[in-house]
């Protein structure tokens, strides 16, 4: 299996950052931290946009455009020689992960980040803290199962609850759980969009009639 991989504008974000707070004093040093930030900036900026769109369609092509050009200028900027060794350390990181850094521009489906990712993790983290983990093998896997089925719900907004409550209704009117067949279709991603909406998170109370 081919395997891409693909690396974070974030973290490389971050670099800047903390060659801004490392070295306050120098301001050159920090003026050119700083312009780096606002270009990651507008790459985001210019990548939401094209996103919002279908590969092929106008506004989609403009703002592929748009990123392709600025990376352009980067790969330009990354070339050129640096005296300051935070520079050099810097620009080496980009050029090492170039590869990775610049995969969403021909996929547009992968993100610039992972701080999604993240941000899903946090919870295990949290209570790998907080209740210290599990006590037994089956204890652990039904924990990621678990988890990996809630964090999948609220990627699509459907209510963790009001899907388990769901599911457990299908399994009782069977009388068992859905086959391995069958599993598939009952995945929060895989559920038809009617479904999808009966549960979904923060749904509008029904209004009361003549209100």
């Amino acid at each position: 299996m081919l395997l891409l991989i693909s690396y974070c504008w974030a973290h490389v974000r971050r670099d800047f950052i903390y060659l801004q707070t490392k070295y306050p004093q120098n301001i050159p040093l920090s003026l050119w931290a700083k312009e780096w930030i606002v270009k990651i900036g507008s790459l985001y900026h210019s990548n939401n946009e094209r996103i919002k769109h279908k590969p092929g369609e106008p506004a989609f092509i403009v703002q592929n455009e748009k990123l392709k050009t600025a990376l352009e200028k980067m790969s330009d900027e990354m070339q050129k020689e640096y005296e300051h060794p935070a520079q050099i350390d810097v620009m080496n990181s980009m050029k090492e992960h170039w590869e990775g850094l610049t995969l969403f521009v021909e996929h547009p489906d992968v993100p610039m980040d992972n701080n999604s990712l993240e941000r899903m993790l946090r919870p295990m983290v949290l209570g790998r803290k907080n209740y210290w983990g599990n006590h037994s093998l089956w204890g652990g896997h039904l924990s990621a199962v678990m988890f990996s089925i809630i964090q999948t719900c609220l990627k699509h907004n459907i209510s963790p609850k009001a899907y388990l409550e769901y599911y457990f209704r299908e399994c009782a009117k069977r009388g068992a759980a859905p086959s391995k067949e069958e599993i598939d279709s009952f995945l929060p991603h895989n559920l038809s969009q009617d479904m999808r909406e009966k549960l979904r998170m923060n749904k509008p109370e029904e209004r009361a009639p003549g209100s």
